[in-house]
């Protein structure tokens, strides 16, 4: 039986989901940016020549696509750096690239409509999630099982998977996001039973501290603002006198 060209498939659908994996994008991505393409669009010809590709090969069109479809790279015939890519590449804040990073991994259509039904639940087995995909997403029966396997791979390189397999790719944000403007005190009282029962989450690039039911994820380079408001949790731990 002939395996369907999933190029060949309408226009519509062409970046519902990627053929390769985020790791690849990102890859495929930082060539465009060593070409300048984050000032001036690469031309196809330079971008497969620098790859060590030829631009008619089925493979390099792909990566292309599957590079478009996790939104780090824009263009047809010339590539340029999307938003997203420049704020990974070229962070102006602490939380960019971490954050650029969760935007790539929900930028597929099928992606993003997988983690509006899961996130915060444990995820299902890998056919589960392929037979998701084709019957209600429309992904080929063909290429079902990879881009299952593509979703959990993603989600485990990004940290959104935590010690018992649920997905929390919220909190991941949340966790990646600015400090909040409440007090320390406040913000202990409101983890309580909401921290209490749930899993840990793994965010690559954090440092995990806990304390019994207590966790505080911070940045592996902790600033003094940050580390003020640490303070303040620790403070709170104190045993009495």
């Amino acid at each position: 039986m002939t395996t369907r060209n999933p190029d060949q498939q309408p226009s519509s659908r062409v970046f519902k989901y990627p053929y390769y994996p985020l790791s690849s994008a990102l890859r495929l991505a930082a060539a465009v940016k060593d070409l300048g393409g984050g000032r001036t669009p690469v031309k196809k010809s330079l971008l497969a020549k620098h790859l060590g590709t030829a631009e008619n090969v089925a493979a390099f069109a792909q990566g292309l696509t599957s590079a478009k479809a996790f939104g780090v790279i824009d263009g047809h015939g010339d590539y340029s750096l999307t938003e997203i890519s420049k704020r990974y590449y070229f962070p102006t804040t602490e939380t960019d690239k971490s954050l650029a990073l969760l935007d790539a991994f929900s930028a597929p259509p099928a992606f993003a409509e997988l983690l509006k039904r899961f996130d915060g639940d444990k995820l299902p087995t890998r056919d589960i999630l392929g037979n998701i995909l084709h019957r209600e997403l429309g992904i080929p029966d063909s290429w079902k099982e990879r881009v299952a396997g593509l979703f959990a791979s993603a989600a485990q390189d990004v940290g959104v998977i935590d010690g018992q397999g649920f997905l929390r790719y919220d909190a991941a944000r949340h966790t990646s996001g600015p400090a909040s403007a409440t007090s320390p005190q406040d913000e202990l009282a409101s983890m309580g039973t909401a921290q209490k029962e749930r899993p840990r989450t793994v965010v690559v690039g954090k440092v995990h501290w806990q304390y019994k039911s207590i966790e505080v994820l911070t940045p592996e380079d902790l600033d003094r603002a940050l580390w003020q408001k640490l303070e303040g949790y620790v403070k709170l731990l104190e045993p009495p006198k």
